[in-house]
């Protein structure tokens, strides 16, 4: 069981009322005020600004992969990951019509269940949408047309559920991240988020990156890279480990590696999930 956030705590994601994101922060932050933002940057922003303690964003999808708009925005930020939640994730076809024609939903959720909405929707168009809850509104009243959606959106919006489960694949699941000004303590079963960018570009310096962690028998569950913006040609990279940054193995394996980089930095230690265990918010 999570502890309980005060209610005066605030947290945003990215709104509005209904969305997954929602979802995950009442799981990440119980109790908290939530506080929705028109879109990932806003949401981020408002951590930073002190408009809220905190905010909730999706970095990883299983079907999907990296939502690499948001990783972006977390390399550069000036607050830290200090928690994450593996949520399931459950689509649905909305629609107070019987005949469908056009169908509404987020790039996401309509990547994760194109197939199957093509099987059974050949003739319908597909409509992607910045928030699918935001369209609920207009789909509600719209003959012919549907969302891909969550129960709690049928719920908010009336909306009838057309079909419980969409998705072309039988696990769906989406990893949100916690983003807080302040630290974490171990626990004893944490993750640590590392960026950097190494120094030379030649053959063998990304293994040699790697060693640091394999020689202290340091587990990395997440290995990737994203173009450096401002650099054409370099990349920063980015791993996840298994451990606190207060661990001295792992501190020792930091400075190790930062012998090799131009910048790097630590995003977050924080209480790991597991892909295995993933919440599940839908009855």
């Amino acid at each position: 069981m999570r502890e309980k956030f005060s209610t005066d705590t605030k947290v945003a994601y990215l709104g509005p009322r209904g969305t997954w994101s929602e979802t995950a922060a009442d799981y990440l932050a119980p109790g908290a005020a939530k506080v929705p933002g028109s879109s990932f940057a806003e949401v981020l922003e408002m951590a930073e600004a002190g408009i809220t303690d905190s905010c909730v964003l999706p970095v990883e999808n299983s079907v999907e992969g990296p939502v690499s708009s948001v990783i972006d925005l977390m390399v550069g930020s000036k607050i830290r990951i200090t928690g994450e939640a593996i949520v399931s994730i459950r689509h649905m076809l909305l629609s107070n019509s019987e005949k469908i024609e056009k169908i509404y939903s987020h790039p996401q959720a309509i990547a994760q269940c194109r197939n199957t909405i093509m099987r059974l929707y050949p003739a319908a168009r597909i409509y992607e949408t910045t928030s699918t809850a935001e369209m609920a509104q207009k789909v509600k009243d719209e003959t012919g047309s549907a969302i891909i959606g969550s129960s709690r959106i049928s719920e908010l919006y009336g909306l009838a559920v057309r079909l419980s489960d969409v998705c072309d694949y039988s696990r769906n699941l989406t990893r949100f991240l916690l983003l807080s000004r302040g630290e974490t303590v171990a626990t004893g079963r944490d993750k640590t988020s590392i960026t950097f960018i190494l120094k030379e570009n030649v053959a063998g310096s990304l293994v040699n990156a790697l060693l640091p962690f394999s020689t202290r028998n340091i587990n990395l569950s997440m290995v990737m890279s994203r173009p450096d913006k401002y650099n054409p040609g370099t990349y920063r990279f980015l791993f996840d480990v298994h451990g606190h940054s207060s661990d001295e193995p792992i501190k020792d394996a930091i400075a190790e590696l930062a012998s090799q980089c131009s910048s790097i930095k630590i995003i977050g230690s924080y209480p790991r999930s597991s892909w295995d265990e993933a919440t599940e918010p839908q009855k």
